[in-house]
């Protein structure tokens, strides 16, 4: 099973007070816009920087007569259709889709088992059971190693930081508004940006006197069950730290910069239109390497690190016509970017740990610094070997893809790559070379037929051997289009990834046998797998860059749950404008003639119950050892299963009790 799958969720204990809360919302961002449109103000950009703990429940104090009774309708349609279905038995709104006995007891069972950890796999691989004796083994393996953690023997000085963050804002001077009328009283938006987590009184400049609670990263891992032995690729859930938003701000304000990296690749896609535009005529005998990075994030030294980023970000922003950023501002961002590496504190069990080399996937800024650190790496690389560069250079991230002359000119930039005596912790040590063939993240690249008619390197989707296939289940509680929507988008990606026919068609069949075999039919699964667009117009759309659809502006949502007592509610009718709402609010621009949508949000999937189950390590009393002795991790294991039996239980997963399903209506 995925663990995207979603059970059926339980009846709504009140109906009524649900949809009443969901109106409030819909009407008072309806009423925020008019008297924003009516007072001069049209945008409808949000600014970045504002503050995201912010609640606020204002509302207009005066809104248009029109407004007004079109709410007023729409409250009482609303009010009407909830009064209807709560004179239905609940039940009936549960046919369409339902959670199998066995289904709903085995998931509480797997949650409460105290002996294993569910978790997802690396590498979008499934699935992985492991003993929670193992799990924290294999977590304390990697936290006790010297080089890259510290054990701290007490919690952080939170006020401390907070102050190092503060004077490191004002020496630049980006912590009070230079426009405001009394200096040195009201926060610059970066800094109210920066600072929204910390705890102030009303008094102070920061709006938000009650944000959510502070707190210490926490540890987890991703099984990479590929490997023998199983080892865990470490995570660090950054989320209302005291790093966290610092860290948005500097991955928010180098996304543009870090994309000017000429190696630089979003997706495997954007390889795959290199290679149809390049032909190697005279170089029928090139070389692939495919190479990774090994343990990237946490194998970068932060100081050496940190003047990397600084080499390239310069470079890079140099390159930009437009959106330059300030000298001011990178000597800010780096800044910023040293305090988001030497602060990050996460717990694991009771105990306390610092990383104090590299930066942890997890923190938004990771990506970022670590591309940024390999552009400096890389480029000055590729200027020594100018005589020998390579036909062909790109990279996913620590992922490495060339095209070079000869096999001896991949050997010695590998070389020269992992022996730089400034970061001997930067290795390739995985990687292939090889005269025919290589394998780039979910592509094979290869010297087939085309190669020798046209000098095009052949490309075929790779699938890793381990593979699963866990696809959504057609039983899962998903809005009904989100199932053509995957299906349809995977078939255009192997379409894409497959330059011929031939393959194409048998990795398609093959996925059609494995949606069958979850248990699709054969009449939805037809007209999805028959109407395919072409290579020409997928390769077409990727060298355009396809433009995000936004929502028109104007157009209106309103938010609800996805639910069975939801769907049953005709809320799209109770939204249908008036004449005299389009003949009115059309005039202060407000719907555009549009009428206002639903969104529907979806319930928990299974994933978030095991997540919460995993997290329930860091309620273990673990003792603290001597990073230097080994053999007490044992020890500390004995003790952390014997504190597991005395954890309270997770609750049950909350779903309805199974109803037996209209046949025609599976999914």
């Amino acid at each position: 099973m995925s663990l995207s799958y979603i059970p059926v969720p339980k009846p709504l204990p009140d109906l009524n007070s649900y949809i009443d809360d969901q109106y409030k919302d819909f009407a008072r961002r309806l009423n925020i816009t008019e008297f924003f449109n009516n007072n001069g103000n049209n945008s409808n950009s949000i600014d970045p920087l504002r503050p995201t703990s912010t609640k606020s429940t204002w509302v207009p104090s005066k809104i248009s007569k029109t407004l007004e009774e079109y709410l007023k309708e729409v409250k009482s349609k609303l009010s009407e259709e909830v009064k209807r279905c709560e004179q239905t038995d609940k039940k009936k709104f549960l046919t369409r889709q339902y959670s199998p006995p066995w289904l709903v007891k085995t998931l509480n069972e797997l949650r409460n088992n105290r002996e294993i950890i569910i978790t997802e796999a690396d590498k979008n691989m499934g699935v992985a059971v492991v003993k929670t004796s193992e799990y924290i083994q294999l977590g304390l393996k990697q936290l006790l190693d010297t080089n890259c953690y510290e054990l701290c023997l007490e919690p952080p000085n939170l006020n401390r930081l907070w102050a190092e963050l503060k004077l490191l804002l004002n020496k630049r001077g980006f912590l009070f508004d230079p426009t405001a009328k009394k200096k040195d009283t009201k926060y610059s938006k970066v800094a109210l940006y920066l600072l929204q987590l910390e705890k102030r009184n009303e008094n102070s400049s920061n709006p938000n006197p009650n944000p959510p609670p502070l707190k210490l990263g926490t540890f987890y891992m991703l099984m990479k069950v590929h490997k023998t032995p199983l080892a865990g690729r470490p995570i660090v859930s950054s989320i209302n730290t005291i790093t966290y938003y610092t860290s948005k701000y500097i991955d928010m304000k180098l996304q543009p910069i870090y994309k000017r990296i000429p190696s630089f690749l979003n997706a495997s896609r954007d390889l795959i239109v290199q290679l149809e535009d390049t032909q190697f005529n005279n170089h029928k005998d090139c070389f692939i390497l495919c190479a990774d990075v090994d343990s990237l994030y946490p194998s970068i030294p932060i100081d050496k690190g940190l003047e990397m980023m600084r080499i390239s970000l310069i470079k890079r922003n140099d390159e930009l016509n437009e959106g330059k950023l300030p000298k001011e501002e990178i000597d800010l961002i780096c800044a910023l970017m040293k305090f988001v590496l030497n602060n990050n504190y996460f717990t694991f069990g009771n105990l306390i740990f610092r990383q104090k080399q590299g930066t942890a996937m997890g923190t938004p800024a990771a990506v970022v610094f670590a591309c940024l650190f390999l552009d400096a790496h890389e480029t000055r690389i590729l200027r020594e070997l100018e005589p020998r560069k390579p036909l062909l250079y790109q990279r996913y991230i620590d992922d490495i893809f060339g095209i070079f002359e000869t096999k001896e000119d991949a050997e010695y930039f590998l070389t020269k790559f992992s022996s730089d005596k400034d970061l001997p912790t930067i290795k390739c040590s995985s990687f292939t070379i090889d005269a025919t063939e290589g394998t780039f993240l979910d592509l094979k690249i290869f010297k087939g037929e085309r190669f020798q008619l046209s000098s095009h390197l052949d490309i075929k989707v790779y699938q890793k051997p381990q593979n699963k296939y866990l696809y959504l289940p057609p039983n899962s509680f998903h809005p009904k289009a989100i199932f053509p929507a995957y299906i349809k988008a995977e078939i255009n990606r192997y379409r894409l990834n497959c330059s011929s026919d031939k393959d194409f068609e048998e990795v398609r069949e093959d996925f059609k046998n494995r949606l069958l075999a979850r248990g699709y039919d054969e009449d939805t699964l037809k007209p999805l797998f028959s109407s395919v667009k072409k290579r020409t117009e997928l390769l077409l759309q990727v060298r355009l860059g396809k433009e995000k659809k936004h929502l028109n502006k104007g157009k209106f949502i309103f938010k609800t749950l996805h639910h069975p007592q939801t769907k049953a509610l005709h809320i799209k009718s109770c939204l249908k404008l008036t004449e005299r709402a389009k003949d009115h609010l059309d005039g202060v621009r407000l719907f555009n003639g549009q009428e206002p949508i639903i969104c529907y949000s979806n319930p928990p999937a299974i994933r978030s119950f095991f997540s919460q189950k995993r997290n329930k390590i860091h309620d273990l009393t673990l003792q603290p050892v001597d990073t230097n002795d080994r053999s007490k991790i044992d020890k500390m294991i004995e003790v952390a299963m014997q504190t597991i039996v005395t954890l309270p239980s997770t609750r049950n997963i909350d779903c309805t009790e199974p109803v037996r399903p209209n046949c025609e209506n599976k999914v």
